[in-house]
């Protein structure tokens, strides 16, 4: 998801205003090949050096582990709701031993962040030789704070005294990932409830935070104005008159009875309850039920469109790039959908950004709501209650007010629109995100000259 928001967009255009632009990898040869000839210009393009003398793999073993750790840590010591500790619910429930371990680590991971320097344990889990490969670098920008080799370069940046600039690419990074490993000269978020999360959970310093909105919004925007509500029609061979009721597929365990939802929907379209309607079903770009769902609803008679999108979606780097068109096709469907239905994914924030009425399902079919991945405690986390709080989104709680909640969206499209709006403004601000982003590197550097 990185990749696809930093290359396909402004921001590398205005990096290179400013810059000679290194792009250091772990992609090789995929992104020249991803990335159009005249985007090219002026970039270097370098593999990331991690020689095998510095065990990698072990790193690699080890690191989860910490993370894990931080990520008890971080909820312990502020008792902030987090999705992931309905993870050590869980735990405690089915690997008591490991979830003690789990309580025992964080003790150290305690004990080692309040220390600023160095430590064993992040050394072993996050260093990289990069002192060699980065030494002619004025700056080194990294695009995410979450997956093992984002969070092994800010370590390893810090250790070695090269400027580094993070960026939180997602809206419940900060709360979901654990404790950063180091903290970036500069962190850069979407907005205001994410500049608290940075102080609040991770001691980030309010003047090393600023807010820049996401790169993937300026690039939806930008798109939103050329896309065509007839090339989206034509696409899934649908009539002008057709609603379109969009629903985005979640991964197993976060909603085990996805499978009754769509049932349900369809038996609902299927007898005219929505009127003439089509259901867009977007399939999770990783989730292995997909394929399940691409046999089963195969028949083109049904009242069902599938939509595989590509790993440049996957919130998990899968080691591929995706494509331009791929985003496109998705700012389209957000675009001219009729109504996004979601459970609480980041679809929720991307529909409120072209205004689109927005459904959480906040209940389970048949799933123990008892049960630690009861759907409604996706919605008492943290970095969730600005939008539970916005009436700005449907929350049905059961699947007659599921039904009444699309019936409205569909015959009341503008009811919710000035809430949506707001919070918009709110969460996905309408900012020139590249640009500061470039212009928050230039002052890095200009402090690090002059220190």
């Amino acid at each position: 998801m990185t990749v696809r928001n930093i290359l396909f967009g402004n921001t590398l255009v205005e990096l290179k205003r400013e810059f000679q632009v290194t792009v250091i990898s772990y992609y090789g040869d995929q992104l020249k090949t991803a990335l159009p000839l005249e985007a090219q210009g002026n970039l270097k393009f370098e593999k990331l050096q991690n020689p095998r003398w510095n065990l990698p793999h072990l790193r690699g073993r080890l690191q989860p582990i910490l993370d894990r750790w931080g990520l008890y840590a971080l909820w312990s010591r502020k008792r902030v709701p987090i999705l992931w500790l309905y993870f050590l619910r869980k735990e405690w429930e089915s690997a008591p031993t490991r979830a003690i371990v789990t309580r025992w680590g964080s003790g150290l991971a305690v004990k080692h962040r309040e220390n600023i320097a160095r430590d064993f344990l992040r050394d072993i889990a996050y260093s990289v030789p990069i002192k060699r490969q980065f030494r002619d670098l004025d700056a080194l920008f990294v695009a995410s704070i979450n997956t093992a080799k984002d969070r092994q370069i800010i370590y390893s940046c810090r250790k070695y005294g090269i400027p580094v600039i993070a960026l939180v690419h997602s809206w419940d990074n900060l709360t979901s990932k654990g404790w950063l490993p180091a903290l970036p000269d500069r962190l850069l978020v979407w907005n205001k409830f994410m500049a608290h999360e940075a102080q609040l959970l991770h001691n980030v310093p309010e003047k090393t935070i600023d807010i820049v909105g996401g790169p993937q919004y300026e690039l939806y925007r930008e798109m939103a104005q050329r896309v065509k509500r007839s090339k989206f029609l034509n696409r899934f061979d649908l009539s002008p008159e057709r609603k379109i009721i969009t629903y985005t597929g979640c991964a197993e365990w976060l909603y085990p009875d996805e499978e009754c939802l769509i049932d349900h929907l369809l038996e609902k379209i299927s007898k005219g309850d929505f009127g003439k309607s089509t259901l867009i079903f977007r399939l999770h770009p990783t989730e292995a039920r997909s394929a399940r769902y691409q046999e089963r609803f195969r028949d083109p008679s049904l009242p069902i469109r599938l939509v595989l999108p590509d790993s440049g979606f996957a919130a998990q780097n899968s080691w591929r790039v995706g494509s331009s068109d791929s985003i496109q096709a998705f700012v389209e469907t957000m675009a001219f959908s009729d109504v996004v239905i979601n459970m609480s994914s980041t679809i929720v924030v991307d529909a409120i950004c072209f205004d689109t009425p927005v459904i959480c399902t906040k209940f389970n079919f048949s799933h123990d709501k008892n049960s630690w991945n009861a759907a409604h405690n996706n919605f008492l986390t943290d970095h969730f209650k600005p939008i539970v709080e916005s009436n700005a989104v449907y929350l049905p709680q059961s699947p007659k007010e599921l039904n009444l909640a699309i019936q409205d969206a569909l015959e009341n499209p503008t009811g919710m629109s000035q809430a949506r709006k707001a919070l918009a403004r709110e969460i996905i601000p309408d900012l020139p995100t590249s640009a500061l982003i470039r212009e928050n590197i230039v002052q890095v550097c200009e402090e690090v000259r002059h220190s």
